[in-house]
């Protein structure tokens, strides 16, 4: 018959490695999650954009004619403000716009940021819009996308 000393320092040693391991594993769980950027709901970003290019009239019902084209930016080549800031409330990231000749830049740390469930007139009456990369953009979230490219040609 086996030493019952032996046999409880066993028992004894597999729940202390069990419980050790147990925090480990939570702490490693915890560090995977990863901060997001969520940009603000599709009518706000709209009326963003058209403040950026000088549309005299953003979100009352114009259009703006001077935008060509919505690219992301490697760097971030501005000041941020306020005004130029398109992420939601609950963003961990920021995200932040800007307009240069004829291009709505973006830019946000997040490689892939997710758009607001209201996406809705994101883009919507810019009337000369003739290119988006939207390749980066998380649209898992997004339940409503109505008139996102309304009035674009």
């Amino acid at each position: 018959m086996k030493n019952p000393k032996k046999i409880i320092i066993s028992i004894i040693a597999i729940a202390l490695v069990s419980f050790l391991t147990i925090p480990l594993s939570v702490k490693a769980e915890t560090n995977e999650e990863t901060r997001r950027a969520v940009f603000d709901s599709g009518h706000n970003v709209n009326v963003k954009i058209m403040n950026l290019a000088g549309t005299p009239i953003a979100g009352l019902g114009g259009s703006d004619d001077t935008v060509t084209s919505i690219k992301r930016s490697d760097s971030l080549t501005i000041t941020p403000t306020e005004e130029n800031t398109v992420s939601a409330g609950n963003s961990e990231i920021p995200i932040y716009m800007w307009f240069d000749n004829g291009t709505i830049y973006w830019y946000t740390e997040d490689e892939n940021p997710k758009l607001n469930s209201d996406s809705s007139y994101m883009f919507s009456d810019l009337i000369k819009l003739e290119t988006i990369d939207v390749s980066n953009f998380d649209t898992s979230n997004v339940t409503n996308m109505s008139y996102m490219f309304s009035g674009c040609s």
